[in-house]
C-alpha cells in the first residue's frame, strides 16, 4: 500500500512528463492483480487518446490530480457524438482515466454510457454440426481446428483463455478431463471440465501435434502461438465454409455452449457459474426451461449428468 506522500510525489511528476508514459511505467511496476495484459494495454491506449484530445482542446497537458467531471463529460460527448464510438469502448476509456485519477487521490464521478446490447443468437444443432464437419480432416491442422472448436463450443472457454493454454494445462483421462485456465477474466484461475467429445478431440490433436519447441497448446504451421485474432479469423472462415449466413465469432460459440447447457437442465449454481452466470440470455433460457416443466437438476445431479453426457453438447 503506497503512502499519501508517495502518491503525491508520483502525481506531481506527471506534470513534467508525458501523461501516458508515467501510467505505462506504473502499470508495469505495480502489475495490478485484477487487470490482464490486454486490459492494461487498452488502458494505455485510452490514456494516450485522452491526452491527445486534451491537448487539442485545451492546449495543455492533463493533470490527473485536477481532473473534473466536466472535462470527462466533454470528452465523453466527443467520443459518442463526433467519433461515434460504441458504448463499451467509451466506458472502457472513461474507466482508464478515472482509475488513474483515483490512484492520485482524485475521485471523478462520471456515469458511463448505457449499453444496449443486441441479443447473441446461439448456433442451432444443424449449424454447430456443420461447423465441426467442415473442420474435419487428416492434417494436424484440421485436428487442431477441431480441438480448438471443442474448447469454445463444448467447454465454453473464452478465446483469450484458449490461446493462453499450455500443453500441461490439459488433463485427459479415460473417464474425465479438465483444462486449467490460469488467467481468466479478472486474472482468476479455475478448472473447466471437459466432456467426452472434447477429450477425444484434444487427444487426437495431441497425438498428431508436431513436436515444436513451444509449450503452447495451439500454434500455427510456422510454430508461432495463435492469438485471439487468428482464432477469430479461423472461426469466421469455417462458418463461411459451413454455409452459415450470419456472423459467427468465438463468443457466439461460448453463448452456444451456455445456452445448450441450460436448455438441457444444467444448473448455474454448480461449478460452472463462472462460465454461465454472465449471460443474461442464459438466465432467460433457464427461466424458459422452468416454465415448460423441464427438471432443473441439483448440484449433485448436475455433476453426475455432466460426467455421463455424450449428447450434442458434449
Amino acid at each position: 500500500m503506497q503512502s499519501v506522500r508517495s502518491v503525491g510525489r508520483q502525481c506531481r511528476l506527471i506534470r513534467g512528463e508525458k501523461f501516458t508514459s508515467w501510467y505505462t511505467h506504473h502499470a508495469k511496476s505495480q502489475r495490478p492483480k485484477t487487470l490482464t495484459e490486454g486490459t492494461r494495454r487498452q488502458y494505455c491506449l485510452a490514456l494516450r487518446d485522452f491526452e491527445t484530445w486534451y491537448r487539442q482542446t485545451y492546449g495543455a497537458s492533463p493533470d490527473p490530480t485536477l481532473l473534473t467531471g466536466e472535462e470527462l463529460r466533454e470528452w465523453q460527448s466527443h467520443l459518442t457524438g463526433v467519433r461515434s464510438l460504441k458504448a463499451a469502448t467509451v466506458n472502457q476509456r472513461l474507466a482508464a482515466v478515472k482509475a488513474l485519477a483515483r490512484h492520485c487521490g482524485r475521485l471523478v464521478a462520471v456515469k458511463g454510457v448505457r449499453r444496449v446490447e443486441p441479443p447473441v443468437e446461439p448456433l442451432n444443432g444443424r449449424e454447430l454440426g456443420r461447423l465441426f464437419a467442415v473442420a474435419e480432416g487428416e492434417r494436424w491442422l484440421d485436428k487442431r481446428n477441431t480441438a480448438l472448436l471443442s474448447l469454445l463450443a463444448r467447454a465454453g472457454l473464452r478465446v483469450s483463455e484458449v490461446c493462453a493454454l499450455a500443453v500441461g494445462d490439459v488433463t485427459l483421462n479415460s473417464r474425465s478431463g479438465a483444462a486449467l485456465v490460469r488467467k481468466g477474466k479478472g486474472v482468476k484461475e479455475r478448472q473447466v471440465a471437459l466432456s467426452k467429445q472434447a477429450r477425444q478431440a484434444l487427444q487426437t490433436y495431441l497425438e498428431a501435434r508436431p513436436d515444436w519447441p513451444t509449450g503452447q497448446l495451439f500454434f500455427s504451421r510456422t510454430g508461432k502461438p495463435l492469438d485471439t485474432r487468428d482464432v477469430q479469423r479461423l472461426v469466421e472462415k469455417l462458418a463461411r465454409l459451413a454455409g452459415i449466413a450470419r456472423q459467427v465469432t468465438p463468443h457466439t460459440l461460448r453463448h452456444t455452449f451456455a445456452t445448450r447447457f441450460l436448455r438441457q437442465g444444467g444448473d448455474p449454481s454448480a461449478d460452472l457459474r463462472t462460465d454461465l452466470a454472465y449471460c443474461k440470455r442464459c438466465w432467460a433460457t433457464r427461466t424458459w426451461s422452468r416454465r415448460r416443466g423441464i427438471c432443473i437438476p441439483t448440484k449433485r445431479r448436475c455433476r453426475r449428468w455432466w460426467r455421463r453426457c455424450e449428447g450434442p453438447l458434449s
